[in-house]
């Protein structure tokens, strides 16, 4: 009987170890997880971001880019074209492992709901 405990408590800690890793969440604790809230909302799917006003709404990221694309952003290897035609890069850095990254751009890559701005 005191196996069986010891047995069921090992197994317990080893699926909660692995239930807790990023590569089984989804887009959304990814996101939240690297703090992609800090700048940026995706109102969308009901996530705020924490300044407001927030650098950009995410909630149509897959209306204009695909997943490759967003993540040589995230990771720094594109920019974005501003007015004056320079590249502006991804702020943020991406500490998540490439599992973590795939998994974030594939759901980023499936937002196509644009939602209006906030009202000031």
């Amino acid at each position: 009987m005191k196996s069986l405990k010891a047995f069921s408590s090992v197994l317990f800690a080893v699926g909660s170890l692995l239930f807790a890793t990023s590569a089984f969440a989804g887009g959304p604790d990814v996101f939240k997880a690297e703090n992609c809230t800090k700048c940026h909302s995706v109102a969308a799917e009901g996530i705020e971001a924490a300044k407001k006003p927030y650098q950009r709404d995410l909630s149509a990221a897959g209306a204009e880019h695909d997943a490759a694309w967003l993540a040589k952003y995230i990771k720094k290897e594109v920019g974005i074209p501003n007015k004056a035609g320079e590249e502006k890069m991804h702020k943020g850095k991406f500490n998540g492992s490439d599992a973590d990254l795939g998994v974030l751009t594939s759901w980023l890559a499936g937002l196509k709901t644009p939602v209006a701005p906030p009202a000031e």
